[in-house]
């Protein structure tokens, strides 16, 4: 399996794109490659595709390159980005899934559950 596929297969666990989307997305990025390409420079191009088409936010790529595919999801936002690291408290960019609204969360670190549920958080912009 090569990189490519490794990356699709992780961002359909995410969710964070449709399996017929993404599915789409390569089809279309297959004919706008360049043919040289090896396979790391494929992945990245294929990224930045996303990233360019807004399928995807930079933060949400460097999270599945990494092979993460949970956690993208609180309550009804979807996460967007991360501030930098803070012990007891993140704090994300996120997009309300129903209004589209893009707001700040911050999120309480110490509530996270295994399975991502009852974790707290609170708008903060």
């Amino acid at each position: 399996m090569n990189k490519l596929t490794t990356f699709c297969n992780v961002t359909e666990l995410s969710r964070l794109v449709t399996k017929e989307e993404l599915g789409s997305l390569r089809v279309l990025f297959q004919g706008q490659k360049k043919k040289s390409q090896n396979e790391r420079e494929e992945l990245l191009a294929f990224v930045e595709f996303l990233i360019e088409a807004r399928k995807l936010t930079r933060w949400q790529t460097e999270m599945l390159l990494m092979g993460k595919h949970r956690g993208f999801f609180i309550g009804n936002f979807v996460l967007l980005d991360r501030s930098p690291k803070n012990l007891s408290h993140a704090v994300f960019k996120a997009r309300e899934r129903d209004s589209n609204t893009i707001v700040m969360l911050e999120v309480d670190m110490s509530s996270k559950t295994s399975d991502g549920k009852d974790i707290a958080y609170r708008v903060i912009s």
